[in-house]
């Protein structure tokens, strides 16, 4: 029995970390700004979830999200956009006002590929930031 349930902890987490999108950020620029600074974040991505490590300060944000949109842009790019709307269209007001309202939209190289930034966007302030990865960083900072 004892051996039952490990083996299901195991697939469990097993399955759990294929679904889940982590990544490391190593640049930080606002959205109206030309610079980028170096700066680490960790993010994650999962099922119904995001979470945003501060690797700085250890500071860590954690709210709802989910896959709201998937597409390609005018550069061929592919993204996805991960929104808490959800939140407010299966549970109400009462409950979306409960979380952080961060959207965010992953942009990558091709589907399937390397992420190139986040763009994350405080939806109750409608202020961005742009998280670069060391590859986007070559291609939208210099």
């Amino acid at each position: 029995m004892k051996n039952i349930i490990l083996n299901f902890l195991f697939i469990s987490l097993a399955v759990l970390s294929i679904s889940a999108q982590n990544f490391q950020t190593d640049y930080i620029r606002g959205e109206s700004s030309t610079y980028c600074a170096e700066e680490n974040f960790s993010f994650n991505f999962k099922k119904n979830i995001f979470t945003k490590i501060d690797s700085y300060d250890g500071s860590k944000t954690v709210a709802p999200s989910k896959v709201a949109q998937t597409n390609y842009d005018n550069n061929g790019y592919y993204f996805e956009v991960w929104s808490p709307k959800y939140i407010l269209d299966d549970y109400g007001i009462d409950e979306y006002r409960k979380y952080y309202h961060y959207s965010h939209k992953i942009l990558y190289d091709k589907r399937g590929g390397n992420v190139l930034y986040v763009y994350e966007v405080d939806m109750d302030s409608k202020v961005g930031k742009f998280y670069f990865t060391k590859k986007g960083y070559e291609l939208f900072c210099r």
